[in-house]
Parts: C-alpha cells; structure tokens; sequence
C-alpha cells in the first residue's frame, strides 16, 4: 500500500505539470490571430466566435460523419479537415465580418474604439460599476454581471443597430427603383413566384444564335412585339405568362428548356432583356421581362414603404458583403494553430 501513494503523487504530479504546460502553450487572448485591413483580430475574439460556433461544427461532423464526442474529436480527420480546423476557419469568417462592420461604424461615428483591448477595459469598468451597485443596494437590469461573450453580443448588437439607421437614414429611392424590386420582395416575403408577363424568342439549328443576337438588340427598345411578324420557320417570338413550372410549359419547351426559361425570366426586372443563352438539342433563345403580372398601383402603395425597407436592408447588407469580399487578411498561422477547440 505504501509504495503505492508515491505512484499516485507521481502520477497527479505529471498530470498537472502536462496541463500546465497545455495552458502555457496557449496564446493569450491580446495575441494577434490575424489582421484585416490592418485592423487586428486578437485571439480573445477569435475564441468568442469559437465558443459560439462549436455546436454548430459538431453538430455537422455528427450529421455528415456520424462522430462521437470524445477527448481527441477536435483533431480526428473527417474527409479532408479536422473538427478543429472548420472551427478556426469558420471562426476567422466570422471575425472578418465583425470587425469590416465595426470598421464601419467608426467610420460612421457609430462607435468609437473597436479594438479588442479597449473592449475588454470597458467589460471590467462594466461589470465592476454593476457588481458594486449591486452591493451597495442599487439595482441592476440583467446579470450582476456579464459573461464576455454575452457582453460583446449586446455591444455589437447596439452598434449595428445604430450603424443600420445611419446609414439607411441617407438612403433614397424613388418609386420607380422601388417598382422594380417589388417582385424580390413579395417573393422574399412569401417564398412564392410572382407571375411575370414575358416575350420569349427561341430557335433551333447552329445559325440560330446568329439570327437571335440582331433581333435581341433590336428588342431591347422596341416595346411593340408583333410575333406573328418576327416568327419564322426556325425561329419562334411568343409572349407568355409564366410563374411556376407547369405540364404546359414543359410539354411545350421540354423540361431543360422550360427550366432555363423560368429561371431567367425571375432574374429580369421589367424591361429587361437577357443574353442570347443555349437551351439543349442545339435550341437558343433570349427572354425579355415585359411586366410583373400583379403589380397594381393599389398594391403598390400598400406595399411601398415595406419595399423602401427591404431594398434598404438589402443595401446595407450589399455594402457589408462588398467591404468584406476585398478586405485583405493576413494570419497570424501560429497564433491560430495554437487556439485550443476541445
């Protein structure tokens, strides 16, 4: 028995020098992880939308691969990544969008400081002022105090609140611009096809596209479509009223070509014309967008300040997406690598 303590010391001692040596390994949440436009993402923020995200990439290795949980899950290879690496990676993803937006608001005067430092002073000086009001008798909405992750959740919220209503504030479109992105809106609202009224021009044989491009230009302008004037043995001009697939229209055009036909007609807004494009069995055609079928005056003016809030919205987050994709990131791959994830 006795000989047997000094193994357990022995043991417990190597155990707590192993994870002593794991925690000194680890870079500290200041670290720099990575830089976006010379912005710095520290580690601390990196870990935030990691701990945020972990679920999410289980439950994914879970669905895709069947995993388990267990204590070597993050760094077991499934296909051709680890749980860790999506992790990192979806993580950094996430960064890089915080901080394009928090680059954003500052550049807006919606937000002042957006470095992770200033935010971990202001996180302390908060929980502090709340926990002493606490003790003194005051009272607090919400926690004492907050977790670091719930914290950032609510500042960022803010921010991007108030970011959103300065920026759309100056946002101006006439009725006109509005009119045209009503079939967008009804659709993202409903998840229903709008019937469009379309001019659809289609031939079939190797001169076709040769025939089709002069009469497409031509149609860019021309508002007065004559079919029977323009349709000849190969080459066919037809208005239609099209909103979803149907036996008629994939009896008439077949399912490739009916297929091709509906999925360009929703991308047209009134007025406009698309490409010359190949169907199958050497058939070509192009479709021009005449009217959105229900888009009464009536409707419209009901509908208008829900649409001016929707092509709002959809701009802002246009100008996020835009600032985001030529952001230039640079890793700190060493930092990134030393992030524990499980």
């Amino acid at each position: 028995m006795s000989s047997g303590i000094p193994l357990l010391c022995l043991s417990l001692l190597v155990s707590t020098v192993a994870e002593a040596t794991a925690l000194a390994a680890q870079p500290p949440d200041t670290a720099v992880a990575a830089f976006v436009d010379s912005e710095p993402i520290a580690a601390g923020e990196m870990r935030m939308q990691m701990r945020k995200l972990r679920a999410e990439v289980f439950d994914y290795y879970s669905r895709t691969y069947g995993a388990k949980d267990s204590p070597d899950f993050g760094g077991r290879r499934f296909g051709a990544t680890t749980p860790a690496t999506m992790l990192r990676d979806r993580a950094l993803d996430s960064c890089v969008r915080i901080k394009t937006q928090q680059m954003i608001a500052r550049s807006e005067e919606a937000i002042d400081k957006i470095d992770f430092i200033s935010f971990l002073h202001e996180f302390q000086c908060v929980n502090k002022y709340r926990y002493r009001k606490v003790m003194e008798g005051g009272i607090v909405y919400g926690p004492v105090t907050f977790h670091i992750d719930s914290y950032f959740d609510y500042v960022y919220s803010n921010m991007i609140t108030d970011l959103r209503k300065k920026m759309m504030d100056r946002m101006v479109f006439d009725d006109a611009s509005l009119r045209l992105e009503f079939p967008r809106y009804r659709e993202s609202r409903s998840g229903k096809p709008i019937a469009r009224e379309v001019l659809f021009v289609h031939g079939k044989g190797a001169n076709a596209p040769a025939i089709l491009e002069p009469l497409r230009v031509s149609f860019q302008k021309d508002t007065s479509f004559d079919p029977a004037r323009t349709s000849s043995t190969n080459i066919a001009c037809e208005r239609l009223k099209i909103e979803r697939m149907t036996r008629e229209v994939m009896g008439k055009y077949g399912r490739a070509n009916a297929g091709m036909l509906l999925d360009t007609a929703r991308t047209l807004k009134p007025g406009m014309i698309s490409p010359v494009f190949k169907c199958e069995n050497e058939e070509y055609g192009f479709v021009k967008c005449l009217r959105i079928c229900d888009l009464s005056d009536a409707t419209f003016a009901e509908n208008r300040e829900l649409i001016l809030d929707f092509v709002k919205e959809e701009t802002f987050r246009n100008i996020v997406d835009e600032r985001c994709g030529n952001a230039e990131l640079r890793k700190n791959q060493r930092v990134l690598d030393g992030l524990a994830v499980w």
